[in-house]
């Protein structure tokens, strides 16, 4: 039995520093190129699986994204929203020089659940983008989707995926692109027999506008505009830098302070580090279109010599 045990013993041994040592290499190497390679390896053979190369737009041109709500689909006015507020998000992507706006919304009705996002950017190529990319992880398996055909019967956007429900006609998801604008829908109960009808309605609202050939050329873009350059202001004072409008969504980005609202309701941006600051501002309405503002701000102390004595005092005690 002691034998038996010092063998078995030799054994763990032998076969523990085996994974020990195979675990290292993998950290010195694998974490490297390794992972790297398999990840666009894995990238390339999905855009080879959903054909991403013949992607093109049926129109050329540029549209704005539709205010999906009660009013545009007759399906949702005996749901309620699950968010009080919509949810807006900007986002930017490595190979894409603009920031994309996202929005989602969902409603629901006992067991019935709609989710709908709408991606929308500058040109058709940075949305496609964004929707490839959807598919890279294992929430969107490529297995799962499938490009629409004429046997399913829905030919929506400039590309189309679906994955079919159990029963036949229904959809549980519909992810499509057109132009600039990507929308990708997701249905549970009843709501997966007519996802297919609400996916048309969708698309004909995005194309009823016709398309305009540059983003610039919107007529829907927000515009925003930060007040006039300030005078430099000193340090934890505070400087006015618009009112908002309530049908918009703002996004900010700032060094050297931050920006909050007053008992007016303006945006006061409050100076938190001496120096030039740079502030930006971008504006998002419910169509998904965008417009920023950006202005430097000077930060200066108030008195350099008693900012020097107060330092000095404070660091003695």
């Amino acid at each position: 039995m002691k034998i038996f045990n010092e063998k078995l013993y030799s054994h763990f041994a032998i076969y523990t520093f085996f994974l020990t040592f195979c675990f290292t290499v993998g950290l010195l190497w694998g974490e490297s190129e390794f992972p790297i390679l398999t990840q666009e390896k894995l990238k390339e053979e999905i855009k080879a699986r959903c054909v991403y190369e013949t992607w093109k737009p049926e129109f050329e041109g540029v549209i704005q994204g539709v205010a999906i709500s009660h009013n545009t689909l007759e399906e949702l006015k005996c749901m309620l929203k699950v968010w009080e507020k919509d949810d807006y998000r900007i986002r930017t992507i490595k190979s894409v020089p603009n920031p994309i706006v996202i929005i989602r919304k969902c409603w629901v009705e006992n067991k019935d659940q709609l989710e709908v996002t709408m991606v929308v950017g500058h040109t058709f190529d940075e949305v496609k983008e964004y929707l490839i990319s959807q598919y890279y992880g294992a929430q969107y398996a490529p297995q799962m989707v499938r490009k629409s055909d004429p046997e399913v019967d829905l030919k929506i956007g400039d590309v189309c995926f679906v994955t079919s429900g159990k029963k036949e006609g229904t959809f549980s998801s519909i992810d499509f692109v057109r132009n600039n604008v990507v929308i990708m829908m997701r249905a549970r109960g009843c709501l997966k027999i007519k996802l297919k009808k609400m996916a048309i309605e969708v698309d004909r609202l995005l194309t009823a506008n016709g398309t305009v050939p540059r983003y610039s050329d919107l007529k829907e873009i927000p515009h925003v505009t930060l007040s006039p350059k300030p005078k430099p202001i000193k340090l934890g004072m505070s400087v006015v830098l618009m009112k908002p409008d309530k049908k918009l969504r703002y996004f900010w980005k700032l060094t050297g302070g931050g920006v909050e609202k007053d008992p007016e309701g303006n945006f006061v941006y409050y100076a938190g580090d001496v120096g030039k600051q740079t502030i930006t501002v971008t504006a998002v309405n419910e169509l998904g279109l965008q417009h920023s503002d950006t202005i430097k701000v000077e930060v200066k102390r108030e008195n350099i010599v008693e900012d020097y004595f107060f330092n000095t005092s404070y660091r003695k005690k």
